[in-house]
């Protein structure tokens, strides 16, 4: 699964505004929904039926388009980034 800016996970060395950026909007060394995304989700139902119809794909591997490639228990860790949103 690609994901781009739904999950962001950031992994490693990073600088000290990213850490900044990071601790406030969340998304360092785990894999998580950052803050805004979602302060701005007005469905919550639609969303839950998205999430549900992920959640029930065959996933592997999650490909984030910054910096991560989440492995193992994938569907575990996207389950508990959104239910943290949800």
């Amino acid at each position: 699964l690609l994901m781009t800016d739904l999950c962001q996970c950031w992994t490693g060395d990073k600088p000290w505004r990213l850490r900044a950026w990071l601790g406030l909007m969340g998304g360092a060394d785990q894999l998580t929904v950052q803050r805004p995304i979602r302060w701005f989700t007005q469905d919550r139902a639609a969303l839950q039926r998205s999430v549900d119809a992920l959640l029930d794909m065959p996933i592997e591997r999650l490909l984030l388009c910054h910096r991560g490639v989440v492995t193992g228990d994938v569907k575990a860790q996207l389950r508990a980034a959104f239910t943290a949103w949800l």
